[in-house]
């Protein structure tokens, strides 16, 4: 590894320190203290999860926020919350560093989650940006889009609600770029979604 690589590396794990080392402390209890509610237009326990990982509010107007950041949280039935908060590093764009937290396969009720330092550097940097910055499928996407699994589900089942998936779940993408803040529910995300594609590149 070259002298200037060595320095670059260096430099990331130092930003990323700062970040992270302030991402640890949540933000102050109080209604709505994540501002998911005007995010999302519905309250939800996604704040309640996200406590619980320690994350910090980013979508709020007071939120210190340092470059382009998004972060995606997912809450299944069958395993362990776990959320990846990704900031893009202002001074060297594309490349950005993840913090993962992740509970893993730990059952006990006061378990710490797992956190991992992750960078993303050339290609990889580089999709994950074009990902979060895709207007139609991000900025513009409809918060709580019709479940047409369902609505299809129901119309067979006599019109009664069809019950969830065994390992049921949501997954929440948040994002904020300089003045534009926006977040999408996702329940049971199908493959081709941005939230998916996400889940494959991050996690």
């Amino acid at each position: 590894m070259s002298v200037a690589s060595g320095s670059a590396a260096v430099a990331l794990a130092e930003t990323a320190k700062a970040q992270g080392s302030t991402d640890l402390v949540p933000p102050a209890e109080g209604r709505d203290a994540y501002g998911l509610d005007g995010a999302l237009g519905q309250a939800n326990y996604f704040d309640r999860v996200l406590r619980g990982l320690g994350e910090p509010a980013i979508l709020t107007e007071n939120a210190k926020i340092i470059g382009a950041t998004f972060r995606l949280t997912e809450d299944y039935s069958l395993r362990r919350p776990r959320a990846a908060r990704i900031i893009f590093l202002e001074e060297a764009e594309p490349r950005a560093v993840s913090i993962i937290k992740d509970y893993g396969t730990q059952t006990a009720t006061n378990a710490k989650p797992i956190a991992v330092l992750r960078y993303f550097d050339g290609q990889a940097a580089t999709r994950l940006r074009l990902l979060i910055d895709d207007r139609e499928r991000f900025w513009d996407a409809s918060p709580v889009p019709p479940d047409w699994w369902a609505i299809a589900c129901q119309a067979r089942n006599g019109n009664r609600p069809c019950p969830p998936a065994t390992d049921g779940g949501t997954s929440l993408l948040e994002g904020r770029i300089g003045p534009k803040k926006h977040a999408i529910l996702r329940h049971n995300p199908d493959s081709t979604s941005l939230v998916q594609q996400l889940v494959r590149d991050v996690f």
